[in-house]
């Protein structure tokens, strides 16, 4: 998924120097497409890294939650492939800016099947203890596949690049067919035997009795009736135990996803090339991938030994000056000497560094799990 990130913010900056002029696009038409009439392929206000993506996206999470319940969550992420497949080829081959455009909303949706669900199997399958590590393992190796991508797009072309990133989907396609199902969802399913050869199968016949208990309570809770199970639902929904982390974490959740942060990987490379920076777009953009590896290396050990409230309060301030240090930089940068030109990539790299250490993991990992639990531990 970080390759199809990585792909989608070099082709904004790529296409705008296509030789193929079928597909060659503006700054404005890389970043918007139009309505389409009868007669031709407009562009219009839609955007193909962010938007066309985001839309597809938001279908796909609603659906794969969906499916993943009623299919599993191995067999939801095996299938969610398909979709990444299917826009390489589309990518590869495309011959109009309709193709490019298709290609970026089949890859979109791919990513909202696969990434939540995945996000559900690891917390599933993982031991209480390894929950926290293996979701931060999950963001490092996203910024894993940033550098790759990166450092592939130096030495080839965008087009190679895309075949290239066909092979991670079928990679992990292979490596699903060798998991076993999540045993949580097999005991929702009421296959307590099915759950426990699973649950073996990934402790390596060295399952706690804690977990077994867990199991067994789990298709017990399944066998009740519908209407049993609804009012324990109802219950949880009820209590002030559930609403008041929740309330505590959504406005957080909230204001994390209109930040900003999170777009910035769909336009980094055009960050660096639009802010005047003196590094390289696409060498300033490793850098950038690089830095955000070490970061979530070392954002588990900041998690476990500095206290959140700090932490969170630091981090989060450091990245709004950053960013309001990047804004008002490149509004004055005609105004300002050439010698400046680190500053951007300087600037970005704080960002980062405030995100990554303490308002990312804090906000999704420790505030939205005290919340998940009342209805998958």
């Amino acid at each position: 998924m970080a390759g199809f990130i990585a792909c989608n913010s070099l082709l904004v900056a790529e296409l705008q120097e296509e030789v193929d002029l079928r597909i060659k696009m503006t700054l404005e038409e890389a970043s918007w497409i139009r309505k389409m009439d009868k007669k031709s392929v407009r562009l219009n206000t839609f955007t193909i890294s962010a938007s066309i993506w985001a839309f597809a996206n938001v279908g796909g999470c609603i659906l794969g939650g969906w499916l993943s319940d009623v299919f599993g969550r191995k067999t939801l992420i095996i299938l969610s492939v398909v979709p990444f497949i299917i826009s390489c080829m589309l990518l590869g081959f495309s011959t109009s800016k309709l193709m490019v455009i298709l290609s970026r909303g089949i890859a979109g949706l791919g990513d909202g099947l696969m990434y939540p669900t995945l996000l559900v199997y690891v917390a599933e399958i993982a031991s209480k203890e390894l929950r926290s590590p293996l979701s931060n393992f999950v963001n490092t190796s996203f910024c894993f596949g940033l550098i790759i991508t990166y450092v592939l797009s130096i030495f080839r072309s965008w087009r190679f690049l895309n075949w290239i990133l066909i092979l991670p989907p079928v990679l992990t396609m292979l490596s699903m067919l060798m998991l076993p199902e999540s045993p949580y969802w097999l005991a929702v399913k009421n296959r307590p035997e099915d759950a426990k050869k699973a649950l073996s199968w990934l402790r390596s016949n060295e399952e706690s009795p804690e977990e077994v208990k867990e199991i067994t309570e789990k298709c017990s809770e399944t066998a009740k009736s519908m209407k049993k199970r609804l009012k324990m639902t109802l219950n949880v929904l009820r209590s002030k135990s559930f609403w008041k982390p929740f309330l505590l974490a959504e406005p957080f959740n909230i204001l994390y996803i209109c930040s900003g942060l999170s777009l910035m990987n769909f336009y980094i490379v055009i960050i660096f090339k639009e802010s005047g920076s003196s590094v390289d777009k696409v060498q300033a953009s490793l850098i950038v991938a690089s830095w955000r590896l070490i970061l979530s290396l070392f954002a588990s050990f900041a998690l476990l030994k500095i206290p959140r409230r700090p932490l969170f309060l630091f981090t989060t301030m450091l990245t709004v000056l950053s960013q309001a240090s990047l804004g008002t930089f490149v509004y004055f940068r005609s105004s300002l000497p050439e010698s400046f030109g680190w500053v951007p990539l300087l600037l970005v790299l704080l960002i980062y560094a405030g995100s990554q250490l303490g308002v990312a993991p804090i906000i999704k990992v420790k505030i939205i799990m005290e919340i998940m639990k009342y209805f998958f531990f």
